[in-house]
């Protein structure tokens, strides 16, 4: 799941508009509707304040590797293969 489709979810979740979380967020509503669109790439502070708006937190969280279910991504599989020197 993207950060637009997650801070999606949890807007719809709270009930809460657009407008209410750029107030909430210290920010305007169309910097929050181009973020939900997907339309621009915002700045980690801009998401920690959106998640505070939103009475929430963010982390950043290991992807599930595709190829065997594990929770290392397919860099660390690579990384352990490697000859030790």
């Amino acid at each position: 799941m993207t950060i637009r489709e997650t801070l999606q979810r949890e807007l719809k979740a709270q009930g809460m508009t657009q407008d209410a979380l750029a107030l909430a967020a210290g920010t305007f509503n169309p910097n929050v509707n181009r973020i939900l669109r997907g339309k621009c790439n915002p700045m980690a502070s801009t998401l920690e304040r959106l998640a505070d708006g939103l009475d929430c937190t963010w982390e950043l969280v290991r992807k599930t590797s595709e190829l065997n279910g594990s929770s290392e991504s397919p860099a660390d599989e690579g990384a352990r293969k490697m000859p030790e020197r």
